[in-house]
């Protein structure tokens, strides 16, 4: 899966299979997760923030993360190492 960064303080970058419907989003602190039967709407709303920006560090990504993913579709933590930079 081809992952695009995001340029958020707390995504690093993010990915989509559209064969599975699967998002896989990589948190700098946390490791990596994939959600599962998400729309391809979420996924390009994750990158058009990331392009759009808000001025603050890319954190209008991780806000569009809370409010349209997080309790919203079943998940699977894939890597536990943090990406860091």
């Amino acid at each position: 899966m081809e992952r695009t960064p995001v340029g958020s303080r707390n995504i690093a970058e993010v990915g989509f299979d559209a064969a599975t419907g699967t998002l896989q989003v990589v948190f700098r602190w946390v490791g990596t997760y994939e959600f599962v039967d998400v729309p391809r709407e979420i996924f390009d709303g994750l990158t058009a923030e990331a392009v759009r920006g808000d001025g603050s560090g890319g954190d209008a990504v991780h806000g569009y993360f809370r409010a349209h993913v997080k309790g919203r579709y079943r998940f699977r933590r894939r890597r536990v190492v943090p990406v860091l930079s």
